[in-house]
């Protein structure tokens, strides 16, 4: 029972998981993770971590790169007792997490990680209020785990708000009629995204849905996009649009431009697009180094999987294009569409120049000569040379062509 004025709607998350040694199974409200605590018998950092891969495809040593999963991954630690965290380094540089997210948030012990020694792994220390510290990643320690897994599907439920006008005290608006959308069809369909530009969305900005079928549930929701998925046909879609409220912000402004895109491939896990440009753009996770082919850098690495799926491994060509694939990478680092053509320059698939005004290379990047021939960008709007056998967390593809 709720106040209806207070909120949209209500989510509740539920994920169903089958082995038996996981004793517990946490989730992150914050990218959807799941996390599995399990008890091991005396393990080293290193057999810590093959533990974890061993549970299946997708599960690996939490990466701590937020606030919320330091809080997860301290959890249930008991008293004077460490656990490993996915972070290692090959010598005495600098740590990296497993997943490839970029290292930005720091909980080191005063006086970690040393600079000397065989200290190359990381982990968590109760005595230090879940503190990192650097450890020998051969030394038996560890009896308590916690592993993360990015490939449980979470179900999400919802109760819906009966009535748009729960919200007065904000402008609302139903942008999508039956006269925008596709013809009903018995088509199957396997999700959709609402979107604002991202230079039009202003805090307080809200979808909220007024509409529900039980094919169909959030994916994600944010002020500025929504997405919609599950396999269903398009009128069953178009329902749950037509019920689509936007919950403006009480600023002041001219117009406000609400678009969308139907996703209609089962491979499709996230599909966002710029309603500028009107490019849709794909992320697609990875657990394997993609090797380059003979006839790279036209086919190269990142093109491989996105040719599959009938698209282009992405290009940020524009300040909309980079903003929109900052928003695809919530995977991690990702491979994009950019490859060595000579021992200083790199080239887009499609041939164009990789310019350095709308996205700018890392410090000391690319490096010159040398294997490193493919590109993956950062959350932080910047692009580094890479060896094309290097793991990336996912690639993202773009496409110029599916109807918005």
């Amino acid at each position: 029972s709720a106040n209806a004025n207070a909120r949209a709607h209500i989510t509740i998350n539920v994920v169903f998981w089958t082995r038996s040694n996981v004793e517990r199974m946490l989730m992150s409200a914050e990218d959807k993770s799941v996390f599995g605590v399990l008890t091991v018998a005396s393990s080293t950092w290193l057999q810590s971590y093959d533990a974890c891969r061993g549970l299946g495809n997708g599960w690996d040593l939490p990466s701590v790169w937020s606030r919320e999963r330091q809080v997860i991954a301290s959890t249930d630690l008991a008293a004077a007792t460490r656990r490993p965290i996915g972070a290692s380094r090959l010598t005495t540089g600098p740590f990296a997490w497993v997943s490839g997210h970029a290292f930005t948030l720091g909980n080191w012990l005063a006086g970690h990680p040393t600079l000397t020694g065989t200290e190359h792994c990381a982990e968590m220390v109760n005595a230090n209020s879940g503190e990192w510290t650097s450890t020998d990643c051969n030394t038996a320690q560890y009896t308590s785990l916690i592993c993360e897994s990015n490939v449980h599907v979470i179900k999400y439920s919802l109760a819906f708000t009966t009535a748009a006008s729960t919200f007065a005290s904000q402008w609302l608006i139903m942008p999508f009629t039956t006269a925008v959308l596709p013809a009903d069809s018995l088509a199957d369909n396997y999700g959709v995204t609402a979107h604002l530009p991202a230079d039009l969305c202003l805090s307080g900005d809200a979808w909220a849905l007024t509409a529900s079928n039980d094919d169909i549930t959030i994916e994600y929701n944010s002020g500025c996009v929504l997405q919609l998925v599950g396999k269903s046909v398009v009128s069953r879609y178009n329902a749950v649009m037509k019920g689509l409220v936007f919950q403006g912000s009480t600023a002041k402004r001219t117009a406000i431009t609400a678009s969308y895109v139907f996703w209609p491939s089962t491979s499709l896990r996230d599909l966002l697009h710029d309603p500028v440009s009107r490019h849709v753009y794909a992320p697609y996770k990875l657990r394997a180094s993609m090797a380059p082919r003979a006839d790279y850098p036209n086919s190269n690495p990142a093109s491989h999987i996105c040719t599959s799926q009938g698209m282009y491994a992405a290009e940020m060509n524009t300040d909309d294009e980079s903003r929109e694939l900052l928003f695809a990478m919530r995977y991690g680092a990702a491979y994009v569409g950019a490859g060595r053509v000579s021992a200083t320059d790199f080239q887009w698939t499609t041939a164009a120049t990789v310019a350095n005004g709308f996205i700018m290379w890392a410090p000391f990047n690319p490096t010159n000569g040398g294997s490193d021939n493919c590109a993956y960008a950062t959350a932080g709007q910047s692009l580094r040379s890479v060896n094309c056998d290097v793991d990336v967390e996912s690639v993202v593809c773009e496409d110029d062509t599916m109807p918005i």
